[in-house]
């Protein structure tokens, strides 16, 4: 089944989202696509095409998430004008699909309680893992490894002052081998939801928190696993004893010995400002690229190696872009990266 993405203007655009969003100086944001129905994780199809997970016209639990393979405009028209992109549904009926990538010879997407394969062509699903322990709203992004391997997140519930089983981790699977017991990396994250490899074959990942921890909503961060992926013993981020950088949570039972085990920070964010994408900047590899879904910004910080991050003193963010309508997702694409807006349906470019 074939529709059309409608053709945009820059012009155009201003009247929904361009009029609010902030462009730092060495920064431009240019439309994409526009007319999705709730975007949220991109990736590439081995035949070139961008991938793209839409929640559909029903939102989250109404099954009528989408699975799109999205041919590009690769010029823009006289008067700024983009060619209209030709999509092609892959998947349809899906339940809150949240991530979507290639790894092995297929699809993988992560619904809202399973994990699922598709042929690369499109196609009814396969179940790989059923019944996925969650916060009960949904569970992250995946990240195919450049190993080939597949990471995926089971998002964190409490169960008295611990996660509870099987929660609150970031798994990797072999997707050769679906069948081979999958291998906990990083467990105690309350919303483990994107991750990266960066250059150094280090894992950045996202913790999105939410509650109240002695009183106190936690904020939200970036952790470090600091060398190649872990074999044995998985990493701890120590939620829900530990938060905000190893700030240990009494009521919890977390001491300060017990955070200074757990995985650094190299950076946080403000209560809430939930960072759902998380990229190497195409621009300099030494530095990571975060969207922050409330506060609507873009976010850039060094990626910092050499031992523990000061749990009081994490890197600065600096924000690039501002006033995106909930930007979700993000994904380099040659010297620029890609962003799905999620609240006002479109993909945007941002280049320096």
């Amino acid at each position: 089944m074939f529709v059309f993405v409608a053709a945009l203007a820059a012009a155009a655009c201003a009247s929904s989202s361009d009029s609010a969003i902030e462009e730092s100086p060495s920064f431009t944001v240019t439309p994409v696509v526009e007319g999705l129905a709730g975007p949220t994780q991109i990736a590439w199809h081995p035949d070139g095409r961008l991938l793209v997970a839409v929640l559909g016209p029903g939102g989250e639990r109404a099954e009528t998430g989408q699975i799109l393979a999205i041919d590009l405009p690769e010029s823009t028209a006289e008067g700024g004008v983009l060619e209209a992109a030709t999509v092609d549904v892959l998947v349809d009926g899906l339940d809150t699909p949240t991530g979507v990538t290639v790894a092995g010879d297929a699809l993988w997407i992560m619904e809202r309680t399973r994990l699922v394969t598709a042929p690369l062509e499109g196609g009814s699903v396969t179940v790989a893992r059923d019944d996925l322990p969650n916060n009960g709203r949904s569970n992250g992004s995946l990240t195919t490894t450049p190993d080939g391997r597949l990471l995926y997140d089971t998002s964190g519930k409490r169960q008295g002052e611990a996660a509870a089983e099987g929660s609150g981790v970031l798994w990797s699977l072999d997707p050769l081998d679906p069948s081979a017991a999958d291998v906990a990396i990083l467990v105690g994250m309350k919303h483990a939801y994107a991750t990266v490899v960066d250059g150094t074959g280090g894992l950045l990942v996202t913790e999105i928190s939410d509650g109240y921890y002695d009183g106190k909503r936690p904020l939200d961060e970036i952790v470090v696993i600091d060398d190649d992926l872990p074999s044995g013993a998985p990493a701890d981020g120590g939620w829900p004893q530990c938060v905000s950088g190893r700030v240990p949570v009494v009521n919890f039972g977390g001491t300060a010995e017990r955070c200074e085990q757990t995985v650094p920070s190299v950076t946080v964010f403000d209560v809430a400002a939930t960072p759902t994408g998380i990229a190497v900047a195409p621009w300099d590899p030494t530095r990571a690229v975060v969207a922050l879904w409330v506060t609507g910004e873009i976010v850039e910080f060094p990626i910092e190696r050499g031992g523990t991050v000061p749990a009081d003193a994490p890197v600065t963010a600096t924000p690039i872009v501002a006033g995106l309508a909930n930007p979700q997702h993000l994904l380099a694409d040659g010297d620029r990266l890609l962003a799905t807006i999620h609240g006002d349906g479109s993909i945007v470019a941002l280049q320096r």
